[in-house]
């Protein structure tokens, strides 16, 4: 399984996110206003978002070549590293990078990462 590239920056830490991707619960209301409740499944995968700050031409490069050739944009999972916990999981991209100048320095890239753990 293909791994996550390893850059030459880490991912800013005021920027990481990390939530469920989604609510399992299954709720049933009754009419005299009572709720029963249930989990849906098993394990509910995780999701994060982070982001890169002042990558160099390179770094863009090989993201570039990673999210459109090594795992097709988010159609094959890939192994990653949580930077916070040291704990690895099988992820997809949750969505295309989003990849700017930084506003401050034309020379280097900002770049925004939503990631999916694979199921």
């Amino acid at each position: 399984m293909a791994a996550f590239p390893t850059l030459t920056k880490k991912p800013e830490k005021d920027s990481y996110r990390k939530q469920r991707l989604y609510d399992s619960t299954q709720r049933t209301e009754f009419e005299n206003g009572a709720m029963s409740t249930r989990a849906r499944h098993t394990r509910v995968p995780w999701q994060w978002w982070f982001t890169y700050h002042d990558l160099p031409q390179s770094d863009i490069d090989l993201l570039e070549t990673f999210e459109g050739t090594t795992v097709l944009m988010g159609a094959v999972a890939f192994d990653w590293t949580d930077p916070v916990t040291g704990t690895t999981y099988s992820c997809k991209l949750a969505e295309p990078l989003d990849i700017q100048l930084e506003p401050d320095n034309s020379t280097v890239y900002m770049v925004s990462v939503h990631l999916a753990q694979s199921v």
